[in-house]
């Protein structure tokens, strides 16, 4: 047999069934090695509030999120500097604080060496990264349209300069916008007009052509009681000029509007 081969014995062997309890000195350690002797977890009596355990490699705990609190104060690293600290919250969730703004109450966070997450709590998902990969295919673009911008069934009566108003980021996109009027009172004609600057820099002032969703007929000018709907798809250069939905004309109308904004590249 070769000293390749040897194996010496443990110093400590765990075999009596049930959970065992290893008690732990202050300013102690207990280290977890593998056959190279190269430490695979590391347990280390700090004090009050200040004990750790550090991975050198992958953690994977079987019983899912039920056990959070074992994570507590736990530090994942791939090198001599904690990269994630990962803490429980009053809900039982785990948060990551090496990201900021995403550590909220609740929150579930997976992390990549680039500092891309996926965070998730009770208000939704966040992500700084677009959908590249849905239903095993690959995406393109933003990988999903994203809504940016909504106003839903606002209550107007007249002209109103604001309906919607969103400010896209210094980069060039491909994006578009929906609006849905519901007029119950008519006494004046009334329009919907989208301005941005195009793809060339240019200011861009549109009037949305609606589908009358009774007659199916497009209408520009909306002359009467009804439900109208349109969608526009426009590009936009990098300048960050707001993108406008208003209302013009409508003196005496009575009308709810929703509008929406998407980015889909």
């Amino acid at each position: 047999m070769s000293d390749s081969d040897y194996s010496p014995p443990p110093q400590l062997l765990l075999t009596a069934p049930g959970t065992q309890t290893i008690e732990l000195a202050s300013g102690t350690s207990f280290i977890v090695e593998d056959h190279s002797a190269a430490p695979i977890l590391t347990v280390t009596d700090g004090g009050a509030g200040a004990d750790t355990a550090a991975f050198n490699g992958p953690l994977t705990v079987s019983a899912g999120v039920a056990q959070a609190a074992l994570l507590s104060k736990t530090l994942l690293q791939a090198d001599s500097t904690p990269d994630i600290v990962i803490a429980t919250d009053s809900n039982g969730g785990v948060r990551f604080s090496s990201v900021p703004g995403v550590t909220a109450e609740g929150s579930y966070l997976f992390l990549h060496s680039t500092n891309a997450y996926l965070g998730l709590n009770t208000s939704g998902i966040a992500t700084n990264k677009p959908f590249v990969f849905y239903n095993g295919i690959n995406t393109s673009g933003t990988g999903a349209r994203i809504i940016y911008g909504a106003t839903l069934q606002k209550s107007e009566t007249g002209a109103d300069a604001n309906v919607l108003t969103y400010v896209p980021p210094a980069t060039a996109g491909f994006y578009s916008v929906s609006v849905n009027i519901d007029c119950s009172i008519w006494a004046a004609n009334m329009s919907a007009t989208l301005t941005y600057k195009d793809s060339n820099g240019t200011a861009v002032s549109k009037a949305l052509i609606f589908s009358d969703l009774t007659t199916g007929l497009p209408v520009t000018v909306i002359a009467a009681t009804g439900n109208y709907g349109s969608t526009f798809p426009f590009d936009i250069d990098n300048s960050a000029t707001n993108i406008v939905i208003a209302v013009t004309g409508a003196i005496g109308n009575t009308y709810k509007i929703s509008a929406a904004v998407e980015q889909m590249a």
